[in-house]
């Protein structure tokens, strides 16, 4: 049985259930809480006692981390068309690397709204607790376990998310996509874009305050050129799950 153990409303997440859908591989997905779930998580990991985070795919014995592990790992196993071809793989590393310090930004964004917001703490819920009194204070007490995970910074937050998306534009300039045809480069791309203008709920449904706790209407009409383009490729490439 193939398992996806993901934050269903993480861009990172939805970069590993992106590839799984492009090669149409069946697999079950199961919800992570984060700091509740944390010792379940570092035991199928095979990581006790060690830092683990979601995405995490179960693969018939294999235990795979992380959002491009993972699709190195589906795309190897995949039948449809390559997303990350030999020929690119340097190139598809290099612009990973140069993303995550902006994907980082982009949950710093979503947890100080966690912080702020009371309808977007109670969004952020597992929705088991949503009626209990100490709902909000518990999914605040998740988010700074968050905070102290991944070493968050608030400085900037909008400035950077800037920064990241002229260099996404930048990368496109101009093209349908990164590179000669759809690759996995593309899904990194628009994977930044899911903290500016969430893609459609028929892709990754979110409740409402979740979806403003992702969004920055600044920066979503200054770079309206990129979240159409995402929308598009998304329209053309990204199967819908069943």
């Amino acid at each position: 049985m193939r398992t996806l153990v993901l934050e269903s409303f993480s861009p990172w997440c939805e970069r590993a259930r992106f590839v799984l859908l492009h090669h149409r591989l069946t697999f079950a997905e199961k919800e992570h809480v984060p700091l509740i779930g944390e010792l379940a998580l570092q035991l199928r990991a095979r990581r006790l006692g060690q830092r683990v985070s979601v995405p995490l795919l179960l693969d018939d014995g294999a235990v795979v981390m992380g959002s491009l592990a993972i699709a190195e790992h589906v795309d190897a196993r995949g039948e449809q068309a390559k997303l990350i071809p030999a020929a690119l793989r340097a190139e598809v590393q290099a612009l990973h690397e140069r993303l995550e310090p902006v994907m980082a930004t982009g949950r710093a964004q979503a947890l100080r709204s966690v912080l702020a917001d009371d309808e977007v703490a109670l969004a952020a819920a597992p929705p088991r607790l949503r009626a209990l009194p100490g709902a909000r204070a518990a999914a605040r007490l998740g988010a700074r376990f968050l905070l102290r995970k991944y070493d968050v910074s608030f400085a900037g937050i909008t400035e950077r998310l800037r920064a990241g998306l002229v260099e996404v534009r930048r990368t496109l300039a101009g093209r349908r996509h990164v590179h000669d045809a759809f690759s996995y480069a593309d899904v990194l791309c628009a994977s930044l874009l899911q903290f500016v203008a969430p893609v459609s709920d028929r892709f990754v449904p979110l409740e409402p305050a979740t979806r403003r706790s992702f969004s920055n209407p600044e920066l979503a009409q200054e770079f309206s050129d990129l979240v159409a383009w995402r929308d598009e490729l998304y329209a053309q490439h990204r199967p819908i799950a069943r």
